[in-house]
């Protein structure tokens, strides 16, 4: 948990690609090529272009805005530049080009962000108008709709562009920039999603996931917040459940599957029966146990990830509201930690308690703690393998599998379900026949069993 937590901090998901490294590389590639040669000028151009890119990065400091900025809004301009240098050898027109990059240069060096964000939103408001002039000379109706899209998209980036001047967002790598690019993504899938007419059962769940992501990172940039942020300490609260599920799993079945087979193996078995109670109530309160224990770990691994992460972000970010989008009321809502941690425990608690069942029950049966606890760890993994590729599957009998509806998560505030057809009184049905199947069959054994020879 300490080598995760150190692990996202350092190198989470802001941390900053730097090509600068890769300097002398260009240029010892550059020398294989001759910008006269008609065959290599075109490669002597690409690389010419990164060079130029990372020489300009170079003189500004490592952490700076112009660093990000020269990436997004030079490489076009420095390309063409070259091109029109080395391939067209137009040098009329490189002059005209040249002029103007030294213009956007001097800017750098004055740190006017705000004039490449404004130019940047010029440039997008022109491109919206011609879309519409040409929409209103377009008689098609199915090239009227790529307009419409192509506008729509636009103005996508427009709205990104005029949050960047609103909320005083310099290009970066911080959170906000971040949140910028993903709602720009995320967006542009809600667009195309909400254009199509009928969506495959994959799809509606992509675009449900595009649909909340977007609105949970519009909530956060037009409200200065960062619930959206999972490099911090809330952000591995939240996730503890899902990173360490593995962990949790692994006590509850090495105990469940070794509490009642040890005591065969032991011979212990008989001193326990010789007690005034039933076998029904010795299992029972194995059972029981084992649940009690499952508990325990799940409450320290919260409190363990709820120090560690404190200490490695800091106690701040846990004063962070959580927001979730509701698909039963198209809105979004904020919930308290204690509230998230706890759905989403309840959630999981059928695949807990299904996965320690069978290690249970294959103790009672087979009354060997190796082969129980193996299948039941193997029985996790190989549900996680099986969630992947069953909901591929048109079949009603996926709807069956045990692991397609152990995890209510799926569920969770309107969300459509992995396969198609399922609902949360039917998993809730499923769940529990299983688990009915492998503590019923547990009990008949244990009741039956022979254990004169133990």
């Amino acid at each position: 948990m300490i080598f995760v937590s150190c692990m996202n901090k350092w190198f989470g998901s802001s941390y900053a690609y730097d090509e600068t490294q890769f300097l002398d590389m260009y240029k010892n590639q550059l020398e294989y090529y001759n910008p006269n040669d008609v065959q290599y000028v075109g490669a002597y151009v690409e690389i010419k272009t990164q060079i130029d890119i990372i020489e300009l990065k170079l003189k500004y400091e490592k952490d700076s805005w112009q660093r990000v900025a020269i990436t997004e809004i030079f490489s076009s301009e420095i390309y063409q530049m070259n091109q029109e240098k080395y391939l067209n050898k137009n040098e009329e027109e490189y002059k005209k080009l040249e002029d103007k990059y030294l213009e956007k240069v001097k800017k750098l060096d004055e740190g006017d962000w705000r004039y490449f964000v404004q130019t940047q939103l010029d440039e997008t408001e022109k491109e919206i108008n011609s879309q519409k002039e040409l929409y209103g000379l377009t008689a098609d109706i199915l090239q009227k709709e790529e307009i419409q899209k192509t506008i729509k998209s636009i103005e996508i980036n427009k709205q990104v562009l005029t949050w960047r001047l609103e909320k005083d967002i310099p290009f970066g790598n911080d959170y906000k920039n971040e949140a910028l690019g993903m709602y720009q993504y995320y967006q542009g899938q809600v667009i195309t999603y909400e254009n199509q007419e009928n969506l495959e059962h994959n799809e509606k769940i992509q675009y449900e996931n595009a649909k909340s992501e977007a609105e949970i990172i519009k909530y956060d940039i037009e409200n200065d917040k960062e619930t959206g942020r999972t490099d911090s300490a809330i952000g591995a609260l939240l996730g503890v459940f899902s990173s360490y599920d593995l962990f949790i799993i692994i006590i509850a079945v090495m105990i469940a599957g070794s509490i009642l087979s040890d005591e065969f193996s032991k011979g212990t078995i008989k001193l326990l029966l010789v007690r005034p109670y039933s076998r029904t109530k010795v299992l029972l309160s194995k059972f029981v146990t084992v649940f009690i224990v499952l508990l325990i770990s799940v409450i320290i691994l919260v409190a363990l990830q709820l120090v560690v992460g404190g200490i490695t972000y800091g106690f701040d970010s846990y004063n962070t509201e959580i927001v979730k989008y509701n698909f039963n009321t198209n809105s979004l809502q904020t919930i308290s930690v204690v509230s998230s941690l706890a759905l989403d425990f309840i959630c999981r608690l059928p695949m807990y308690i299904l996965l320690f069942t069978l290690s249970f029950a294959l103790g009672v049966l087979f009354t060997n703690s190796a082969l129980s606890i193996t299948i039941g760890i193997l029985g996790y993994i190989g549900g996680g393998v099986l969630i992947q590729i069953l909901p591929a599957i048109n079949h009603w009998i996926v709807k069956v599998f045990p692991m397609m509806n152990w995890d209510f998560t799926q569920y969770l505030f309107g969300k459509t379900p992995t396969v198609e057809g399922l609902s949360i009184p039917f998993s809730i049905a499923i769940c529990l026949v299983y688990f009915l199947i492998m503590i019923g069959t547990s009990f008949i054994i244990f009741r039956k069993k022979n254990i004169k020879n133990v």
